[in-house]
């Protein structure tokens, strides 16, 4: 499913959006709404196991 994260302006306050997934994927689909479509990207992590990787 596509979803949307926000902070509306009128709240005034940062917020954080945390994406915590079970195994590690190397690509992941995204959707570019400005555009209508979607696309894989490759994934890279700057911890593996806590340290930087």
């Amino acid at each position: 499913p596509v979803h949307r994260v926000v902070n509306p302006k009128h709240f005034d306050e940062r917020a954080v959006s945390l994406h915590i997934y079970s195994r590690p994927f190397d690509t992941c689909v995204v959707y570019s709404p400005e555009q209508g479509t979607c696309g894989v990207i490759n994934l890279h992590y700057t911890t593996v196991y806590g340290k930087p990787s």
